[in-house]
């Protein structure tokens, strides 16, 4: 999301419950509570139906799912899934017609609590 500070970008994204958890420190919700919320963010819905349709397709194919977090400030993306202390810019890259940011952390992930977790993590 992009925007002027204070317009409600984190609050679309995430939700009230998942902006509760990331800002007061609580732990992440699970999907059922987060499910039952008729203001969850676009981020917890966008999970739920993933994992939805992974689960209505079991047998039919292997999948795996992983998450990354980015944050583009002035110009420069830094992986919110590495600890602040050692977060450092990104260097975008391309390789072959990919574009790529060397070194992004990707973790499985195998529901939608684990996604939730890793988006916590980041407003650490």
């Amino acid at each position: 999301a992009y925007g002027m500070t204070g317009t409600g970008k984190t609050f679309s994204m995430l939700g009230p419950r998942l902006m509760e958890a990331a800002f007061v420190g609580k732990l992440p919700p699970n999907s059922a509570e987060v499910g039952r919320d008729p203001h969850r963010g676009v981020v917890p819905r966008v999970v739920e139906t993933l994992f939805q349709r992974l689960a209505q397709q079991e047998g039919a194919f292997s999948t795996k799912v992983s998450v990354s977090y980015v944050q583009i400030y002035r110009e420069r993306c830094y992986d919110l899934l590495q600890p602040a202390a050692a977060c450092r810019p990104l260097r975008v890259r391309e390789e072959q017609g990919q574009v790529y940011l060397e070194g992004l952390t990707e973790s499985k992930v195998t529901s939608a609590e684990a996604c939730y977790q890793h988006l916590v993590y980041g407003f650490g």
